[in-house]
């Protein structure tokens, strides 16, 4: 938008010279059509204040400075494995009290047995009453070799953060970090699993699976996803930080 040979480009500033130059329009026209262009300036701010278009995940998302922002506009939340204590669900949940959050993993954390550390009691306390007062969050035991206990489309956001990881050559046969074992076959159903919770109807559906891949292991989850993608229809791409792979997102594809 240019007004005196000045081009904004910042969109709240633009929106608000649009209200601006909207009222003193009106007010030249008088009285009668001042009540018919507010509520046309009303309803342009309603369309300006719909949801904002969910975080970005991008390469600095893990900064505490970002964390939390990724989650923004997201109406449903599915965290897979979180951790015993499920600490990031709980920041998340915090911070967005509205949005109904799973999170989940294969163990949950249970009171420390005697004799146990002042520290241990204290951690424990704060998770029981987080879990008390968060009545937004809901956690659950989710075991990612099995089906996720949840119907299709059921998250706009499917959230994993640090489940796959690197897998020695000797574990080629065995499950590792969050359970997925290093196979196609492993791979290939638990991206079925995540697609099939994931809420297609949404444009902003995203899983967002993320891990510190070397490359022969990015490789192969890649090799996954293009055999997928005719099937299933999705996008699915490798996510970046840096120079390194570090894990897999599923858009829908627009």
């Amino acid at each position: 938008m240019a007004i005196l040979g000045v081009r904004y480009k910042v969109p709240f500033l633009e929106t608000f010279i649009h209200r601006i130059l909207a009222i003193c329009f009106c007010l030249s026209l008088g009285s009668p059509a001042l009540f018919a262009c507010g509520d046309q300036v009303g309803d342009h701010s309603r369309e300006a204040n719909v949801r904002p278009k969910p975080g970005p995940f991008g390469r600095h998302w893990h900064n505490e400075k970002n964390f939390l922002s990724s989650f923004a506009g997201f109406d449903s939340i599915l965290m897979l494995a979180a951790g015993e204590d499920v600490l990031e669900p709980r920041k998340v949940a915090r911070a967005y009290p509205h949005v109904p959050i799973v999170g989940s993993d294969l163990y949950l954390l249970q009171p420390p047995a005697k004799p146990y550390r002042q520290e241990e009691l204290k951690a424990f306390d704060r998770y029981a009453r987080d879990l008390s007062d968060l009545k937004n969050l809901n956690v659950q035991i989710i075991d990612l070799t099995e089906p996720i206990p949840y119907p299709d489309n059921s998250f706009e956001l499917v959230y994993m953060n640090a489940g796959l990881c690197h897998c020695g050559e000797d574990q080629s046969n065995e499950a590792c970090c969050a359970g997925i074992a290093p196979t196609p076959e492993a791979r290939s159903g638990f991206l079925r699993e995540i697609w099939r919770v994931m809420r297609k109807p949404s444009p902003h559906a995203l899983g967002f699976l993320h891990g510190h891949l070397r490359y022969h292991e990015a490789m192969q989850w890649r090799s996954v996803c293009e055999k997928l993608t005719p099937e299933l229809g999705f996008i699915c791409e490798l996510h970046h930080e840096g120079n390194s792979y570090s894990g897999v997102k599923l858009k829908v594809a627009n």
